[in-house]
């Protein structure tokens, strides 16, 4: 019924749902439960945030990568070669490390 190409449209604008996550924050706060408690649960929440967002950029930066596959690892850059181009679970690991340097201000950039 739908081709290859829609389903993978539906599938992206299915990620608008995840802007639901936003709104946790109200209903924390419209819970009848202690401080301590509520605190917590604002702590799992900016975590899953966090984690979501790291999860994003190293998607993106993955991308990025298989497009130009011009960019090494700086942890490559002596033996001139890198995993990231041949299997996507390790080189997903790896641009998640790269996510996570980036959002603490290492610099990443192309060598």
């Amino acid at each position: 019924l739908y081709s290859s190409s829609d389903r993978k449209f539906f599938n992206l604008i299915s990620l608008i749902k995840l802007s639901r996550l936003l709104r946790i924050g109200k209903l924390i706060s419209l819970l009848n439960f202690k401080s301590e408690l509520k605190m917590q649960m604002r702590i799992v929440q900016v975590t899953i945030l966090l984690l979501l967002t790291v999860h994003l950029l190293a998607c993106f930066w993955m991308i990025i990568v298989k497009i130009e596959k011009t960019w090494i690892p700086p942890k490559d850059v002596a033996t001139g070669t890198s995993e990231i181009y041949d299997e996507n679970f390790a080189s997903y690991w790896i641009c998640f490390y790269y996510a996570v340097a980036m959002l603490i201000g290492t610099e990443v950039a192309p060598s």
